[in-house]
């Protein structure tokens, strides 16, 4: 059914894939991830959606596979993908976090805000992967003028 020519049947496939347990989902891991190529990007969206509910130890071994999706054509996989790496464990999360950072330029406002939310959940963001030259946060542009 994974393959099937109906992308509502591959869609409706990893909704029903979703609501197993952790430990069940992680089996069929594979054939999952194989699924993030699949044509049609509410079916991506919903892989990124099914994987979202595996435990965050087994997650973290698709960090790089869900990373590489973050330059998916469609804005709403990039958010699903930005959302989900939001579960991994802070250690795991920040190796991925300059390539998170780079998103916050992303057209699109559901991408940057689900970036902003992922991002909140470390500890701490070296300025150096944020951008500042001069490793200064930018102040508000109504901060006042230091003398």
């Amino acid at each position: 059914m994974l393959e099937d020519l109906n992308a509502n049947v591959r869609g409706a496939v990893m909704e029903t894939l979703g609501k197993l347990e952790a430990a069940t989902l992680a089996q069929h891991g594979a054939a999952l991830v194989a699924m993030l190529e699949d044509s049609n990007a509410d079916v991506r969206c919903a892989v990124v959606a099914t994987l979202g509910k595996l435990e965050p130890a087994t997650l973290a071994q698709l960090g790089a596979t869900l990373v590489a999706r973050l330059g998916d054509s469609d804005a709403d996989v990039r958010q699903a993908v930005a959302q989900t790496l939001g579960m991994l464990e802070p250690g795991t999360l920040a190796q991925h976090g300059a390539t998170l950072v780079a998103l916050l330029e992303d057209p699109y406002a559901g991408v940057r805000g689900a970036v902003m939310e992922t991002l909140g959940k470390l500890e701490a963001v070296p300025t150096l992967q944020l951008g500042f030259a001069d490793g200064l946060p930018c102040r508000s542009p109504c901060s006042e003028p230091q003398t």
